[in-house]
């Protein structure tokens, strides 16, 4: 249940707009960089403790939570711009809930959520701050419901109970969370993937856990690339952690009219539904033909830890300029019959690319292979593909150089590959007299002759 009236006008307001719509972030009192000392501390020193929601009840260490799929987004995640640290940069937002079951009443002021990511083949760690919001579990995670109000409440100064014992109040345990993407992705060119956790206060409780969400998320364009987030191919996949869980027709059905049947503990079951509309999440499994619903608090997720992974675009050749020079290194466009012509296209690179055969386009016509050449530079390269053309008849002529034209390398664009098409023209051939001579019969040069007499 919902803890003031106010979160049912964010709700519709939120149908209404639709939070994936919001590109630009600005939170005055909030930043993903303010990290609390005592879980950076416990993280780091490794006294935080792993928990899960198949842990007891009684243990502290029950870590319940959901990653919403489409509840304030639609894709369930956004990339947005941000300036929390005074500099926009581009964050991943997606939006959760978290509380330690069983552990204590969760209040405004008693807990906190954190996002720890850990790169795949390295010790770099990262940790950040989420964004809490107000909205409450108390009656998701009600053991018993008999309807409103809350059953068999625990005493304020209970900790670690079982649920079916006494019911804890769980409020304002909502987040949303802003993972920087430029500093988990700061090359454009290298792939990255993220191994992500969970860690929840509560008081000087902090438990953590690795992140698995039960869903399939699309892929979303970043830096020219790919960010996905994925947990694998059984994410789809849950196990009953608890006993006795009543075998609900619908999402928050109460018990009292709940026929008295139950999921069998350590049993897997086919997520084929799943209910968003309060703050935990009720998934509803195939179960012999029909469709069976328990809330996410019983439900361990199938899948691996979930991973935020970065696809790099494929580099990308382009040409520049086509320039024609004589012997001289001058510019001209029109030549002699025999004179040499030298054609220099010019290719760039956007990131480093290795082993690139180049050619030259003659009126259409490739050159062969004219130049090798290899691209070293991560933040892009140039060569220039020259030839000097000797034998051209007379003619007007077009050329231009060709990148890759074997088509040997894979490229976010093949269309650019060309530098900039110019004309030239070869002069047709000119025959001119000079002089005349006439020579005697003795091969002497001779112009006054006898009548008869050569």
């Amino acid at each position: 249940m919902k803890k003031r009236i106010v979160k049912w006008f964010l709700t519709i307001s939120l149908v209404l707009t639709g939070m994936a719509a919001f590109t630009s972030e600005t939170q005055a009192a909030y930043s993903p960089y303010s990290v609390e000392s005592s879980v950076k501390n416990a993280w780091n020193n490794g006294t935080a403790q792993l928990g899960s929601k198949s842990s007891s009840w009684t243990s502290g260490k029950r870590i319940v939570y959901d990653v919403y799929s489409k509840k304030f987004d639609k894709n369930g995640y956004s990339i947005v711009t941000g300036d929390f640290d005074g500099e926009n940069k581009k964050y991943l937002r997606f939006y959760g809930w978290s509380v330690l079951a069983g552990h204590k009443h969760h209040t405004a002021s008693n807990q906190s959520t954190h996002i720890v990511l850990k790169k795949v083949g390295s010790n770099t760690t990262k940790i950040y701050g989420t964004k809490q919001g107000t909205w409450d579990a108390t009656k998701d995670l009600e053991y018993n419901s008999q309807g409103s109000g809350l059953y068999n409440r625990c005493p304020n100064s209970a900790v670690n109970k079982n649920n079916l014992d006494c019911n804890m109040e769980y409020n304002d345990v909502t987040f949303t969370a802003y993972i920087p993407l430029d500093d988990l992705f700061e090359e454009k060119f290298d792939p990255a993937q993220w191994a992500m956790y969970l860690v929840k206060r509560v008081d000087k409780q902090i438990v953590y856990t690795p992140l698995i969400v039960p869903f399939d998320f699309n892929e979303v364009g970043f830096n020219g690339g790919k960010v996905g987030l994925t947990s694998g191919v059984d994410a789809n996949k849950l196990r009953m952690n608890d006993y006795p869980v009543l075998r609900r027709d619908y999402p928050r059905q109460p018990a009292k009219d709940t026929p008295s049947l139950y999921f069998k503990e350590g049993s897997y079951y086919t997520r084929i539904d799943a209910d968003e509309s309060d703050t935990a999440i009720w998934y509803g499994v195939s179960y012999g033909g029909t469709k069976k619903w328990a809330n996410t608090t019983y439900w361990t997720f199938g899948g691996d830890q979930a991973v935020l992974k970065y696809v790099p675009p494929y580099p990308n050749l382009y040409g520049g300029d086509t320039l024609i020079q004589d012997r001289n290194g001058k510019d001209v466009t029109e030549f002699e019959y025999g004179e040499p012509v030298t054609v220099r296209g010019y290719v760039h690179s956007d990131t480093k690319i290795g082993n690139v055969n180049h050619t030259h386009l003659l009126n259409g016509k490739s050159q062969g292979n004219i130049r090798t050449a290899d691209y070293p530079d991560k933040t892009g390269s140039t060569r220039i593909i020259t030839k000097t053309y000797t034998d051209l008849m007379p003619g007007t002529y077009k050329v231009k150089a060709h990148a890759d034209y074997d088509n040997k390398i894979k490229e976010s664009n093949k269309a650019d590959n060309y530098s900039k098409e110019v004309t030239f023209k070869v002069k047709p051939r000119n025959l001119y007299g000079a002089e005349t001579k006439v020579y005697n019969v003795d091969n002497q040069e001779q112009y006054k002759f006898e009548l008869g007499i050569l």
